[in-house]
């Protein structure tokens, strides 16, 4: 893999040249993957914020009010939420959690990106970035160095361009359950439970009705793969390791933020939002001292 210094609007990235695919990290805003194209390919798969300059966000920053664009980790949270841990302390987990908004180190390893970051809550955050295959792979180890265990949520953001007749596919089947959290249309209720179906997934909307909503299938998924076709046959694929990673939440932004049009893919270690709601649903993710959380995410095009 090629890696060299470039510009992404008017700050510094990192440019990753596989023998397919070309994506810029920004390892001092979170490390997000600010954009990714084939190679040789104008076509632009990652959600991009039309500001000029790039918008970054600070620990107190609105999430939404930022850049709200391409790829970013969300851990410890989702949701903005305060957290009790075994030993009684209380910890704020910040909305849409705290590795969006830090800087990262990070260090080039002969034809790997290394990011890493300590967290004054206890844990040291690191993600490589490898080629494999021509696709671009990005190991995630978060390991617990406090004195105590750590409940978490980890989760993708990773937002895409969508198009009308594109049609975005999982490893589900019809009739699978999924539980809207949330819906500005309100179509759905919070937590109404329903049906899945493919063809409900195949991408069309009405400008004059502008909204946003948020589920999660009921189920762990069968397989770790999200995929989304584009009408000139391109597919958007994202890899995930399913035994960590083992649901599946989904974004989907119809003209309401940023008059955007995207997908936000979202396979995570508990689901619905916040660890306060992941344990209703019998959900639990516990780093315990010494441990580590370990896996992987492959995005490619086919």
């Amino acid at each position: 893999m090629k890696i060299e210094e470039c510009k992404y609007k008017d700050i510094v990235g990192i440019k990753l040249s596989t023998e397919r695919v070309v994506a810029i990290v920004l390892p001092e805003h979170g490390g997000k993957i600010a954009s990714f194209k084939k190679v040789g390919g104008d076509r632009e798969y990652l959600l991009q914020n039309k500001s000029e300059k790039y918008l970054s966000i600070d620990k107190t920053s609105d999430y939404e009010k930022g850049d709200c664009s391409g790829f970013d980790d969300m851990f410890p949270t989702i949701d903005a939420v305060k957290v009790k841990s075994v030993s009684g302390e209380y910890f704020n987990y910040l909305d849409h959690g705290e590795v969006c908004r830090i800087s990262f180190d990070y260090e080039v390893k002969e034809d790997k990106l290394v990011l890493q970051y300590t967290s004054p809550m206890g844990y040291c955050y690191q993600k490589t970035f490898l080629e494999e295959e021509g696709k671009l792979r990005i190991d995630y180890n978060v390991t617990n160095i406090s004195n105590i265990p750590l409940d978490v949520l980890w989760a993708g953001h990773c937002l895409i361009n969508s198009e009308k007749g594109g049609q975005l596919n999982f490893a589900f089947s019809d009739g699978d359950e999924i539980d809207y959290v949330s819906d500005s249309s309100d179509k759905f209720k919070p937590f109404e439970r329903v049906k899945f179906k493919k063809q409900d997934f195949k991408t069309n909307w009405d400008e004059k009705l502008k909204f946003c909503n948020k589920f999660y299938f009921a189920t762990k998924t069968p397989k770790g793969v999200i995929e989304y076709t584009y009408l000139n046959g391109d597919v958007f694929v994202m890899e995930f390791d399913n035994k960590k990673l083992p649901y599946v939440g989904v974004w989907q932004n119809f003209g309401r933020i940023n008059d955007s049009y995207c997908f936000g893919l979202e396979p995570c270690t508990v689901a619905y939002d916040t660890v306060v709601n992941a344990e209703k649903y019998g959900q639990k993710e516990i780093i315990e001292v010494g441990e580590s959380l370990k896996f992987f995410i492959r995005l490619s095009i086919k």
